[in-house]
C-alpha cells in the first residue's frame, strides 16, 4: 500500500473550473516509476487538504462510528478532533474505521474544517471536526 506524497491540485482545479466532478482512481506513480495502489479513505483525505476543501465526505458500507461496535445504540454523531486522537490512539476503533479516521485526522490537522462520514445505505451521518 503506497503514502501520498503530492497531489497535483493544478489539474483537479482545471477539472472543477470546468464544472467537471473528477473521479480519482487512487493508484499513484510512484518516484521510482512503479505504481501504488492508495487506500480511498487516505487519497480523499489528501485530496481535501491539498485543495483547502471546507469538507472531506468519507463513504462507508456501515452506519458510522460506534463506540461500541457490538451495541448499534452506541452510534457517534458528532466528535472533536482530541476525541478522535483518543478513540484512534486508545485502541477503541473497529480496524474498518481506521484509515477513515486517520484521513480525516489528516485532513482536518492540515486546515480541512470538516470531515464527514456517511452512508447511502440510510441517511445516517458523523462529522468530526477541530
Amino acid at each position: 500500500m503506497g503514502k501520498v506524497t503530492h497531489v497535483n491540485t493544478d489539474y483537479i482545479e482545471r477539472l472543477l473550473d470546468s464544472e467537471y466532478i473528477p473521479v480519482i482512481a487512487t493508484v499513484a506513480a510512484g518516484e521510482d516509476g512503479g505504481f501504488f495502489n492508495i487506500n480511498a479513505d487516505t487519497a480523499a483525505g489528501a485530496v481535501a487538504a491539498a485543495l483547502h476543501a471546507h469538507k472531506a465526505i468519507f463513504l462507508t458500507d456501515v452506519d458510522g462510528l460506534y463506540k461500541d461496535f457490538s451495541d448499534k445504540g452506541s452510534l457517534i454523531s458528532n466528535l472533536t478532533l482530541d476525541e478522535v486522537n483518543e478513540m484512534l490512539y486508545g485502541g477503541e476503533v473497529d480496524k474498518g474505521m481506521i484509515p477513515k479516521l486517520r484521513a480525516a485526522v489528516d485532513a482536518l490537522t492540515a486546515g480541512v474544517f470538516r470531515a464527514t462520514s456517511s452512508t447511502a445505505r440510510r441517511r445516517i451521518r458523523c462529522s468530526w471536526s477541530c
